[in-house]
């Protein structure tokens, strides 16, 4: 296709920023530049400077919307993108552009766009290199010496760039390159004396001493580039005023700022050259001569090692009792219980056996193989003499766990694995008579669990040696015994209970049992009657439970209750007067749950009741039977019911479960968290609702999210800062005495008087818990134009730094779920991706830094429906927790959701990790729907432009007119009402629009508001039917005047694969929200944003319930009311009820560490009495 004046990209937005007049950038891959004047020459692009032949340029290639905010362009990659490239030819190009002191791209200019260049077709890379290598080292090395202007030099430059392979060249830098490179940069420098952003690299030492240096050698102060390095000078603009997104642009980014620990361990994984900060930690020694002196030791390990030849000798002194044995002796070597052996690798799943080769040399030990190869690491629990074996309790090298590539070759893990093998495969080493490997040169402080992933401290339970004699002093044999216990049911109370998987379960007790219909998503609730075991030899140990199961109020509600006020509540449930019974056996078990009289507990009581755990339910009404034909057939209960009947022992468990829980409410002090990307501070804040963190702290570049995170936190000490620049005035603070901070570290809105000042930083000893949603875009699989050295994958190492500085007690990370193929070292592969490199690298290395610094860690992915958020979107989160704390665990899943997904961690060599269970008929509650969300709010449509005198519709619910509201053009937002107006649709008619509104008097602007579109667009939305999951394939509601191009147009993308699903799409009512993302359009590439029962886009509420806040929760500009900014906040943030889980099950763990100190002072107290 040709580009023309009224072209519109798909995904492209025409109102972004600067309005209809400015000209759109877009990018440009898999590109051609040419020479029409010429027979289509193939030419370079500085072929527009050549004076001496008249030339006429264009361009062919991939074209794609360019947003000013990057994650716009698509936010998560639970969105697919199912579009065609697009193929289109340029009209003329007028000019070309570059920016030096930053790694864009080169960008050329036509008379109806401005395009960013990224990667050209292969037939034409010997033409473009010719142009773009010289620019491109002179952005690097002006961006790499505007990093540090006091300490850079031209060493320094050569070290870091000669012989290096950089991202979109062929081939690495030389030192003729460097030179060239330098030349331009003091050219560029002289003729952009006004720019300010070369302010400080004009002025640097490293300048002036390259200006020295030439004319000591030229008499000039600066030879002069080609031309095209003075005339083309990019100035640093964005076609918008918009604050929070110039913020976020890569001008504007600093260097990603480190302690020397975290710069130690990020040596050679990532493109940019950090920035040190001071510490009294060590500097690292040179990888490259560590990593030599290690192979070294592997080859000389190799050619010395060789299997025993004598038979094994056992000194009657060191006998146990019967056949086993404390000591053997063999070769001249005593091995003992205790000893760290090594034994032959075998075969083990996933994992390629190498066997030791019969010569040892450079050629058939590859680079890279490491001791864990060729050999496994066993501790020596007891031998047994008669059989000549030996017990082993088996360890993990670090590079055998899911770190692999990035792995501290000294440090071994626990596993919970052990086996007896023969002695003789014992490894001896030629000339030694000691034990085979000394323990001390190995950190052995944590367990490996290889199921979920997990890096757990070492306890007093994970000991090799239990008190008794061999075979049963193995902790591993032991624990698997009483695993294989707990499975078995055993008989409890006369019968009338059973113990199984360490539960005890009563007549009455009321229980989860999993789904007995393939098509049943959600567990049954039911209670015990009665059980029964089997005896005999055909059934040993078999228990069958008597149950009567419970209704779901929710089942029958809208369909029987009538004119009866109530809300869907998936906690209500209700009995039954028949008590009709089915059997089921103890494997049907899922766990124990409480159900309670409604009517026994005041409102706030019962609240309480609920909140103490999400297993808590009530019972309101008595029906005859579960099939419910009539709701007049159901009896009330009254206070002081028997029912539904209790277990009276469980029940006085729980009531002194209860007091405790209250105890420790009222006993323990918040954690104080920071966040050191605080978006609006969702992350932290929900978590905080559960009641054990404090947000006290957070970080936040975007003046607009860092004002939302003051005024719904207004005890929050909040710096709207790059957090970069937060931490080096942090530590600088602690490690330089007298220290004051940098006359540029200012606020980014300095004269806004809620975040204009920055306070103190924290300290070490300010912060128990670091919460944080380390910036995500470069990670999205929708993020098309992910770079590999991208700064904003680097925060990561700034985020673990803070965790070096403060050393929380705890960490929540967060991210996309594409951080799970974010590969380090890897290079551009193409306009879509990055390939090869250290596949899995940024989570393995997360997983190192933090084993590293000391701490526990466990990670998974998790999808928000799960958890009562009413919509689809799946993340990457991590705990970690330091070695003197519980780790806490992940919550299960409370909600099923249609959508299967293992949520899975795939590694190379077959290894895969599922933290979270995601089997089906387990969890208690049915998804919430987009109508349980938002089917409270003010209903209210769009006027058409062309017909103003349309009658509103009537509302089939309230039986009152929906109201026409005009969309004002000259104006940013449109909305119903005035903002201090705070009206409804309905009274709360869900749990969840009830949570939602649980403090409606707090609500001072409820912000129920779209942004105004463009009248074409708001022409063809109110077209749209009213009625579920409409799309706008059909075409037939629309005039031929209101298609737009990329419908239209056989040559488009969208065009050639069908008219893809979902452009203008309507949500169902009944089905969930979509991710919700940053790009809230009906062309986006998730475009099912129109309301449901509303010729309308859904408001800013109503996505900020798509994510669970509350509608007290208020989004705030800088400056003027902006709706995009609003949907950007919301968008970018974690779901509330994800946050909430997560808190949950924060405090459960601490209220667990709770009750174990007080059983240890109450025994303590009993010792002293």
């Amino acid at each position: 296709m040709n580009e023309t004046a009224d072209m519109l990209i798909f995904g492209e937005d025409p109102d972004e920023e600067g309005g209809e007049n400015s000209k759109p950038t877009r990018v440009l891959t898999d590109f051609i530049i040419f020479d029409i004047k010429h027979g289509n020459e193939i030419v370079p692009l500085d072929a527009l400077d050549d004076r001496t032949i008249e030339r006429q340029l264009e361009a062919v290639g991939n074209v794609a919307p360019m947003f000013i905010n990057e994650e716009d362009a698509g936010q998560d990659d639970d969105v697919s993108d199912d579009v065609e490239k697009q193929r289109m030819r340029t009209t003329v190009i007028w000019d070309f552009q570059i920016y030096y002191m930053s790694e864009e791209s080169v960008y050329i200019q036509t008379q109806f766009a401005n395009y960013a260049l990224k990667r050209p077709r292969a037939s034409y890379r010997a033409a473009w290199m010719s142009f773009y290598r010289p620019h491109r080292a002179t952005q690097l090395i002006m961006t790499f010496a505007n990093q540090d202007t006091q300490s850079c030099s031209h060493n320094s430059v050569v070290e870091r760039f000669e012989g290096s392979l950089v991202e979109e060249l062929d081939k690495p830098l030389t030192q003729q390159d460097i030179n060239e490179a330098v030349s331009m940069m003091l050219a560029i420098l002289d003729d952009n004396r006004d720019e300010s952003d070369y302010a400080s690299l004009r002025s640097s030492a490293y300048v002036q001493q390259l200006r020295f240096q030439f004319s000591k050698q030229t008499g000039t102060n600066a030879p002069r580039p080609p031309v095209a390095a003075r005339q083309h000078v990019r100035k640093r603009t964005y076609g918008t005023k918009n604050i929070d997104l110039l913020v976020l642009q890569p001008e504007y980014q600093t260097s990603t700022t480190v302690t020397p620990l975290i710069y130690k361990l990020a040596e050679g994984l990532f493109s940019e050259q950090l920035k040190l900060l001071a510490s009294s930690r060590p500097r690292s020694n040179n990888a490259r001569q560590e990593e030599t002196r290690r192979r070294k030791r592997l080859l000389d390990l190799l050619r010395r090692t060789k299997y025993a030849t004598s038979e094994p000798f056992y000194p009657r002194d060191h006998q146990l009792h019967g056949q086993y044995w404390s000591v053997m002796v063999r070769d001249g070597v005593e091995y003992k219980i205790g000893d760290l052996v090594l034994l032959p690798a075998g075969e083990y799943p996933g994992r390629k056996r190498e066997p030791i080769p019969s010569e040892i040399n450079d050629e058939t030990v590859p680079v890279g193989r490491t001791i864990a190869d060729y050999f496994w690491f066993g501790r020596i629990v007891f031998f047994d003499q008669r059989a000549n074996t030996v017990h082993l309790r088996w360890f993990e090298h670090s590079s055998k766990t899911l770190m692999q590539e990035i792995h501290d070759p000294y440090e071994l893990f626990y596993t919970d694995i052990c086996n007896t093998e023969p002695v003789g495969l014992i490894v001896c080493v030629h000339e030694t008579q000691i034990t085979l490997l000394d323990v001390n040169i190995y950190d052995v402080s944590f367990k490996y669990n290889q199921v979920d992933g997990s890096f757990q401290v070492v306890t007093e339970e994970d000991e090799d040696l239990l008190p008794g004699p061999p075979p049963d002093s193995c902790t591993i044999c032991s624990k698997k015994a009483a695993h294989d216990e707990e499975n078995y049911p055993e008989s409890i109370a006369n019968g009338k209970g059973v113990a199984f998987r360490g539960v005890n379960y009563h007549v009455n007790d009321f229980v989860m049992l999993r789904g007995r219909a393939k098509d049943d998503l959600t567990c049954i609730v039911a209670q015990i009657a009665g059980f029964h075991f089997d005896n005999s030899a055909r059934h040993q140990g078999l228990c069958m439970l008597s149950v009567v199961p419970l209704g779901r109020i929710n089942d029958i509600l809208t369909r029987y209750a009538g004119d009866e006020v109530m809300i869907k509540d998936e906690r209500h449930f209700f009995l039954t007067s028949d008590r009709e019974m089915f059997q089921v056996t103890t494997s049907d078990l899922i766990r124990k749950c409480r159900v309670v009289n409604y009517f026994s507990m005041s409102i706030s009581s019962l609240e309480a009741y609920l909140d103490e755990s999400p297993y808590h339910f009530y019972v309101q009404y008595v029906f005859p039977r579960l099939k419910v034909t009539t709701w007049n057939s159901g009896e009330k209960l009254r206070d002081g019911s028997v029912q539904p009947e209790i277990c009276h022992i469980c029940w006085r468990e729980y009531t002194k479960m209860s007091k405790d829980l209250r105890d420790f409410k009222e006993q323990q002090q918040p954690l104080r968290a920071f966040d050191p990307f605080g978006g609006v501070g969702a992350f932290a804040l929900s978590m905080q609702e559960a009641g054990c963190v404090k947000l006290t702290h957070a970080v936040e570049i975007s003046p607009s999210a860092a004002l939302t995170i003051k005024k719904n936190s207004p005890q929050t000490k909040v710096y709207n800062q790059c957090s970069n620049n937060v931490l080096q005035d942090a530590v600088k603070r602690v490690s330089i005495p007298g220290y004051a901070s940098r006359p540029e570290y200012t606020a980014l809105s300095p004269k806004h008087p809620s975040v204009g000042a920055l306070p103190d930083p924290p300290k070490p000893g300010d912060i128990d818990c670091i919460i944080a949603g380390f910036p995500c875009q470069p990670h999205s699989t929708l993020n098309m134009f992910q770079k590999a050295s991208d700064r904003k994958s680097h925060l990561m190492l700034n985020l673990l730094s803070w965790v070096d500085f403060l050393e929380p007690k705890f960490c929540y990370f967060e991210n996309v779920r594409g951080f799970l193929q974010y590969n380090l070292k890897a290079v551009q592969a193409s306009r879509y991706r990055v390939k090869d490199g250290i596949p899995v690298g940024g989570l393995k290395f997360l997983n190192r830094a933090l084993v590293t610094m000391g701490y526990q860690v466990r990670f998974g992915t998790l999808q928000a429906a799960h958890y009562g958020v009413p919509q689809s979107r799946i993340r990457f989160f991590l705990i970690a927790a330091r070695m003197d704390q519980l780790l806490p665990r992940f919550p299960l899943p409370l909600y099923t959701f249609p959508v299967k997904d293992s949520l899975e961690a795939k590694f190379p060599h077959g290894l895969t990790i599922k933290p979270i269970s995601t089997e089906q008929g387990v969890a208690p509650f049915k998804y919430i729907t987009v109508d349980d969300a938002i089917g409270d709010l003010y209903r209210f449509d769009w006027q058409n432009p062309h017909t103003r005198s349309a009658q509103p519709r009537t509302d089939p619910i309230t039986h009152r007119d929906i109201r026409i509201v005009a969309c004002d053009a000259t104006k940013k937002i449109c909305f119903p009402f005035k903002s201090t107006t705070i009206r409804y649709h309905t009274t709360p008619r869900t749990r969840f629009q009830k949570k939602a509104r649980a403090r409606e008097d707090k609500v001072k602007d409820l912000q129920h508001i779209t942004r105004v579109l463009k009248e074409n667009t708001i022409k063809r939305l109110v077209l749209i039917p009213l009625k579920s999951a409409s799309i706008f394939a059909d075409r037939k509601n629309l005039p031929d005047d209101l298609f737009e191009w990329v419908w239209s147009d056989p040559k488009s993308a969208v065009a050639r694969r069908g008219f893809r699903k979902g452009l203008y799409g309507r949500l169902d009512a009944n089905g969930w929200f979509n991710t919700t993302v940053t790009n809230v359009e009906p062309t986006a590439k998730q475009s099912w944003v129109l309301n449901p029962y509303c010729k309308r886009v859904v408001t800013v509420r109503e996505l900020a319930r798509s994510q669970g806040f509350p509608d007290d929760f208020q989004f705030h500009c800088i400056d003027t009311p902006n709706v995009k900014t609003m949907q950007r906040e919301i968008g970018n943030a974690v779901p509330w009820q994800v946050g909430y889980a997560l808190g949950r099950g924060l405090r459960d763990t601490l209220f667990e560490e709770w009750l174990e100190k007080k059983r240890e002072s109450s025994q303590g107290t009993e010792g002293d009495s």
